[in-house]
């Protein structure tokens, strides 16, 4: 199997380009370090209500490149079509990505 380095951003999402020889088939892999949005979403979770200082916005999440791939491939939720926001919706509220939110409370 070859493996090739394609792309890799300052953001820490890399991006390889696999040939299976034996299988004669072709595969990108996208890979993702995101400890450091996570780290900083913990941080801001225990230190803020989400708020502007108008309280007219709220910041309840940060969602890194990695994961929306990973749902619109798994999932088909395309977080850029506002159709789709009630499946976005849903995700954030799922325990099982709690470590996406930036906020406590209700969304």
């Amino acid at each position: 199997m070859t493996r090739r380095l394609l792309d890799a951003t300052p953001e820490g999402l890399v991006e390889y380009f696999h040939f299976d020889e034996a299988a004669d088939r072709m595969t990108i892999e996208t890979v993702h370090d995101v400890t450091a949005v996570v780290e900083r979403n913990k941080a801001l979770a225990a230190e803020t209500t989400g708020y502007s200082p108008s309280r007219a916005l709220k910041h309840v999440a940060s969602i890194p490149v990695a994961v929306l791939h990973k749902w619109q491939v798994e999932d088909g939720i395309d977080w850029a079509d506002r159709n789709h926001w009630p499946a976005v919706l849903r995700k954030l509220r799922d325990p099982e990505w709690h470590f996406l939110r930036t906020s406590p409370g209700r969304i």
